[in-house]
């Protein structure tokens, strides 16, 4: 450590003069952001500082980066953190970045530790691999080893892969799931073996991500596993085996294991790993999969469901979109209004749900309300109150007297997405700078369904919300399919980004597309 100080110490000198070379090389307007960024960043408005931290985006160098670090990721307002983390992975300087990987990296302050490493990971370079493996080594902070993890697999890399299998223990699940995330990144068939036992683990996240794992390192003696361990298997976990099994063998059978068992048993002692990954989605009446509850078409077996539905203003448009017969096929024209046609399908969804299934419904607009306060078993009792509740959603309109804004200032009847989206892993107080890795998601398979660009919340701009997800998604792992609603743009980018990183599905509904 004393050696590891020293070095810090002499980086810091060295950058210190390459700061003074660095400011004549600037142009005046740049020169001139950066005085007025020690002056603004002090404001007690976080969109001015936030804004502030936007600016040092577009200016490269050693004094950038030092005052994002230094102010932008010590920030007390999460906006101001994830804008900064964005800013400090547009760096290219070479010394920004030796800035970012000794000082960054080396700080007290957990905050701007995982900050940076997320950064110096949406660089994907591999010469910042050695710093990161060195910085696991030693962190002990879950939310670090998490992001340090993430971080090696944009990568691929295996440098990390010799002491790897000691975090496959760690009493966070958070961490224990980026572990296994590094390792199914490798791509390398070595690295299944030791995760094999972690499909008996006691929490589905860590299930869930042992799959994952699997199914892209695509070794043939992980199928006797994942066959006894989907022989058990219920819920989204069903789901889960089969999408495994699917990477392995390009094969595509129901999520009957009989049938996956019987087939294995017959074709072992000859058969061999595919040299490439097929996309082959099961086609639902070919495999017996009728009878699998679908909203919009997706299709799931989760045991665990809740369907976030948009209810701003803009729901109140009437769009137009094409009706489809039992075969699937597009027929004619039909029009409603965006909120109708959201509530038909719901209410549909939650009356063919199975009856072991626990659910709920989410409405947001700036404020998010929810039909209960916990998943409700589904009964006949639990779905009348919840067909009611449904029939009863309207999309937002000031009613006379009352206040058009929040007490955060938001005016009601906009796309708080971002809010909306921290519901669903259990963030129901408000509070925005709490997060330490451990979350309480409300499900384990979400159906999210907006029709516009977020507008107002925490967080609007589209990187920052994803950011957000890529950090709660190690944790929690949730599926969230998104339906989009005439969605162009912005938003649209969005759902899709969203569905990519958590593993679910996008469908776009409307004329638009």
């Amino acid at each position: 450590m004393p050696a590891l100080r020293a070095l810090i110490f002499s980086t810091c000198l060295l950058l210190s003069s390459i700061c003074a070379q660095e400011s004549s090389s600037l142009t005046a307007q740049q020169q001139e952001q950066l005085k007025d960024f020690s002056k603004y960043i002090k404001s007690k408005d976080v969109g001015e500082r936030t804004a502030q931290v936007g600016f040092l985006e577009h200016i490269d160098g050693v004094e950038s980066a030092r005052l994002i670090i230094e102010k932008g990721l010590t920030d007390k307002a999460l906006r101001v953190r994830a804008r900064a983390t964005w800013a400090l992975a547009t760096k290219e300087d070479p010394q920004a970045i030796a800035l970012i990987t000794t000082v960054g990296f080396n700080s007290k302050n957990p905050h701007v530790r995982e900050g940076c490493v997320r950064a110096i990971g949406r660089m994907e370079d591999e010469k910042n691999e050695d710093a990161i493996v060195a910085l696991i080594q030693d962190e002990k902070k879950p939310l670090v080893l998490i992001a340090a993890f993430r971080a090696l697999a944009r990568t691929h890399s295996k440098k990390a892969m010799a002491f790897v299998e000691q975090y496959y223990t760690h009493k966070k699940q958070g961490v224990i799931c980026a572990a296994i995330y590094m390792a199914g990144a490798t791509e390398d068939p070595k690295f299944a073996k030791p995760i094999w036992g972690l499909l008996q683990h006691s929490k589905r996240e860590v299930q869930t991500s042992a799959l994952q794992a699997l199914g892209q390192l695509r070794s043939k003696e992980s199928i006797p596993f994942v066959l006894d361990f989907f022989s058990s298997a219920q819920g989204r976990l069903q789901t889960d085996c089969r999408d495994c099994l699917m990477k392995i063998t390009n094969r595509q059978f129901s999520h009957n294991p009989t049938t996956w068992i019987n087939w294995w048993e017959r074709v072992k002692r000859r058969w061999k790993v595919p040299d490439e990954v097929i996309d082959n989605s099961a086609d639902a009446k070919k495999y017996g999969l009728d009878d699998t509850p679908s909203f919009h078409e997706i299709k799931t077996r989760s045991k665990h469901i809740s369907f976030i539905v948009d209810v701003s203003a803009s729901m109140a448009n009437v769009m137009r979109y094409k009706v489809k017969n039992r075969k699937g096929r597009s027929q004619k024209w039909r029009t409603a209004r965006r909120i109708d046609l959201a509530k038909e399908e719901l209410i549909r969804i939650v009356k063919t749900l199975d009856k072991k299934t626990y659910f709920n419904i989410v409405a947001f607009e700036t404020r998010i309300k929810a039909f209960k306060k916990s998943p409700v078993r589904w009964g006949p009792g639990s779905i009348a109150e919840a067909v009611k509740w449904i029939e009863k959603l309207e999309p937002y309109s000031s009613p006379t007297g009352s206040s058009e804004y929040t007490k955060e200032g938001w005016r009601r009847g906009e796309t708080n997405t971002f809010g909306a989206l921290r519901y669903i892993y259990g963030f129901k107080d408000g509070k925005v700078s709490t997060f330490t890795g451990k979350l309480k998601p409300i499900a384990d398979t979400v159906f999210f369904l907006s029709d516009g660009d977020p507008s107002t919340g925490y967080l609007v701009a589209l990187e920052e919300i994803t950011d957000q997800i890529e950090r709660y998604h190690s944790n929690g792992q949730v599926v969230i399919h998104t339906i989009a609603y005439e969605l162009n743009g912005v938003g649209r980018q969005l759902m899709a980004e969203i569905a990519r990183i958590t593993g679910g599905k996008f469908v776009e509904i409307g004329s638009a597309r």
